[in-house]
């Protein structure tokens, strides 16, 4: 476990001492040294990071189902996920008349709060010569504290809060007159950035500092306007080592990096100052809405797996016979979560069999491995119409979890309906447009790295499951 430190504060949130920004520097400082180790002294940007290309869409798309559920306005929502969901703003969501009532009821509950900030110039930092130099070294002018004045009066305030149990996104307004510059284009010769760099959380009544990780953070361009930005994160709060409470305050403790992105458009090296910006919200939101279900559901046949292990690609026909999965159910008030393990395999599995058949196709744009489709309007011995649910990431990398978005308000339809997950597997069909066999291998070559290469792939469907109502 690793080493907390303690920290205090108040259920009104009073003016924060000196002694809070000295143990939260300390302990982010702690991160960050770790984190610039690992990276040798490049901090990649999260921008990108892991719902990065969905992140770029500026609203959800819904689509009205024609099932059996139609006639009760059953509302499909294609490409939904509760970061997608906040990085929407509030007014657009509720002008697209895109607003889950479920969800926006969880938002409301998380009721964020400010605490207090700090704002650190590069000339306050430990590595202010080595940064210096770094920007004299890339052909960029040496830091000079009066060209960046402005980032001393950035103000951070908390917007909106979405924590499901699972996922927690919140977006902070960074308040300045020099909200151009973060436009990804140059204003008055600047072009910065802003990151969440590093965070730790303190749980009400713990008195403790816990860190965090596993997150993606950015900018939107579309979030800048004249008189500030939205920095959007998120992170997979079941990979901390430490859960959150199931109710009672948390504060965060956020370490936000402006960077020059002039220097660097994806690194540490360009960071000219740094914003340390804590807030608190109400965890109960995250409260599971049923207790959750777990069952055994096992699986037959033979089917073609495809396997990447190192440089290799292969194709091979694989009996599932005798490997049974655990499934597991969770009601959350942004939709129902339904997991997958393995939990017993046949003699002869291996830990590459393994890995295979639980990688998801959603993984790379190579698009092989696990998928699903779920059915509001399954009932017993029949399938209904089939619809491909969202992927939200899993802390476990030999869980595969799929989210359905179905709402606590929704839950008396699919009670009288039913609703269902089938499972399939995408195997690899083609490289390069020439077909490939169900038993095949192809060991990477420098040209196909260098040049790239296609794959497609075709859907082998497994099973399918009446999954339990809540």
């Amino acid at each position: 476990m690793r080493k907390t430190e303690e920290f205090r504060i108040s259920d009104a949130i009073p003016a924060v001492p000196e002694s809070f920004y000295r143990t939260v520097e300390t302990t982010l400082a702690s991160i960050e040294s770790q984190n610039r180790k690992e990276r040798n002294h490049v901090t990649v940007s999260l921008r990108y990071g892991k719902r990065a290309l969905i992140a770029l869409v500026a609203a959800l798309v819904l689509l009205v189902a024609a099932t059996a559920f139609a006639a009760t306005a059953w509302i499909l929502r294609e490409n939904y996920d509760p970061t997608t969901y906040l990085e929407t703003p509030k007014d657009v969501r509720e002008g697209q008349e895109a607003a889950i009532p479920d969800v926006e009821q969880t938002i409301a509950s998380a009721k964020p709060k400010t605490a207090e900030y700090s704002v650190k110039m590069l000339s306050e930092m430990d590595d202010a010569d080595e940064l210096n130099r770094w920007r004299t070294e890339l052909g960029q002018p040496a830091y000079a504290e009066a060209d960046w004045a402005w980032v001393r009066e950035i103000v951070p305030s908390v917007q909106e809060v979405l924590y499901d149990g699972n996922m927690l996104s919140f977006s902070i307004r960074l308040s300045t007159d020099h909200a151009a510059s973060f436009a990804w284009g140059q204003h008055d010769g600047q072009c910065t950035d802003a990151i969440t760099d590093s965070a730790v959380y303190s749980a009400e009544g713990d008195g403790m500092l816990h860190p965090m990780c596993d997150g993606g953070t950015g900018v939107l361009p579309e979030s800048v306007t004249a008189d500030g930005l939205t920095l959007f994160t998120e992170y997979e709060v079941d990979a901390f080592e430490e859960p959150f409470p199931t109710d009672g305050r948390v504060t965060i403790i956020v370490r936000i990096a402006i960077q020059d992105r002039r220097v660097d458009d994806m690194a540490h090296i360009g960071q000219i100052g740094e914003i340390t910006y804590a807030f608190s919200f109400d965890t109960s939101a995250g409260t599971e809405t049923e207790p959750r279900v777990t069952t055994d559901r096992a699986l037959f046949g033979t089917y073609t797996l495809s396997y990447e292990e190192g440089d290799t690609l292969q194709n091979k026909r694989v009996s599932l016979d005798g490997v049974v999965l655990s499934e597991q159910v969770v009601f959350q008030s942004t939709g129902i979560c339904v997991s997958y393990r393995i939990k017993e395999t046949p003699e002869g599995w291996t830990e590459a069999d393994t890995r295979a058949l639980m990688r998801t196709s959603f993984e790379s744009s190579q698009q092989f491995g696990l998928a699903a489709q779920y059915t509001p309007d399954a009932t017993a011995g029949q399938d209904g119409t089939l619809y491909k649910p969202e992927h939200p990431y899993s802390a476990a990398k030999d869980e595969v979890t799929f989210l359905l978005p179905i709402f606590p308000s929704e839950y008396d339809r699919i009670r009288t309906n039913g609703y269902g997950l089938t499972l399939s597997y995408r195997c690899i069909d083609t490289f390069n447009d020439a077909a490939v066999g169900s038993e095949w291998s192809h060991t990477r070559t420098a040209s196909d790295y260098e040049n790239g290469y296609d794959l497609t792939s075709h859907e082998q469907r497994i099973v399918s499951f009446l999954l339990p109502n809540p």
